[in-house]
């Protein structure tokens, strides 16, 4: 009811904007109303009505142990994704392959007892002290060691190889989706703690701790001074003294000397029409909401009233 009652007085007193240039208007507010993005309990607040705080600042936060536990349920099953890819990549475990290399070495022994053992058997038979039958044994235990040797070398060669390039590819997108997972569920446990976007003073605390915050709804509501413009009107037969990018003098009660600012918005229809027969008599009753971004707004206070006068 305030503000309607000042935007009359304003838009009443628009209509005496005096030939030098000078209106009326006051200070107006673009307030940051922060809230979660997930429903929950308000658990902390570490700020009250009229702080001031830096950009980053935490403000408050609700209740985060699910969000947590998700937390560290995702980072667990990335860890276990990335460790199979690895695996997959790296080929067999070290003890695989000592194991088939070990094997290998004993096979290769046997073969070289084999190859003496057909080497004496050929010469006892050459000799006929031997039978042809010991021959026919040593041939065949010599082909058995022979394909022993070949088949441990080739089953060293596969348990030193990765896995399949299909398999391989399949566990690193397994990893990616835990990856991405992992930030997901970080990233939710994040938005339970909301900090200030800019640097500013906390206007009002809509909720206390305790209280439940549905997702989207204003906890507190916070005015960066950047944020702060000065609004008044201009008569419609003025408007041509006033452009996007002029500079203005600001001026009010209690208010610093040389306090300034410049024009950045001007509304393209009427902001109040009186209930009358539109004639040329009764155009200055018609004005244009226009906006002005001050150079301290610091100084400033929405609700304020200000006097606005345009550069000559």
């Amino acid at each position: 009811m305030k503000k309607i009652a000042l935007c009359l007085s304003v838009l009443l007193l628009a209509a005496c904007g005096d030939s030098n240039g000078t209106y009326y208007g006051y200070a107006e507010g673009d307030y940051l109303r922060l809230g979660p993005r997930d429903p929950g309990i308000v658990s902390t607040l570490t700020v009250k009505e009229g702080d001031s705080v830096a950009a980053g600042a935490p403000l408050f936060s609700v209740d985060a142990e699910r969000a947590r536990l998700a937390a560290d349920q995702s980072e667990a099953q990335f860890q276990a994704a990335e460790a199979r890819a690895a695996d997959l990549a790296a080929g067999g475990r070290t003890e695989e392959v000592e194991a088939a290399r070990d094997q290998l070495n004993q096979a290769k022994a046997d073969l070289k007892l084999a190859q003496e053992n057909h080497a004496r058997a050929t010469d006892l038979v050459a000799q006929g002290v031997a039978p042809r039958q010991r021959l026919d044994e040593a041939d065949r235990a010599l082909n058995i060691a022979r394909s022993r040797v070949a088949e441990l070398e080739n089953r060293l060669r596969i348990a030193a190889l990765p896995a399949r390039d299909d398999q391989v590819a399949a566990a690193r997108q397994e990893a990616d989706a835990a990856r991405a997972a992992r930030a997901q569920a970080q990233s939710q446990l994040d938005d339970r703690s909301v900090r200030a976007p800019a640097a500013g003073r906390v206007d009002r605390v809509y909720l206390r701790p305790g209280e439940f915050a549905a997702a989207g709804q204003p906890v507190i509501s916070l005015l960066p001074p950047e944020n702060i413009k000065i609004v008044f009107f201009v008569p419609e037969p003025q408007l041509q003294k006033v452009s996007v990018g002029a500079d203005v003098a600001l001026s009010c009660d209690g208010c610093a000397d040389n306090l300034g600012g410049t024009i950045s918005f001007i509304s393209s229809g009427t902001e109040f029409t009186p209930p009358i027969i539109y004639s040329d008599n009764e155009r200055t009753k018609l004005v244009y909401r226009v906006e002005a971004r001050p150079t301290r707004p610091q100084d400033l206070n929405p609700g304020q009233p200000i006097r606005v006068r345009l550069a000559p």
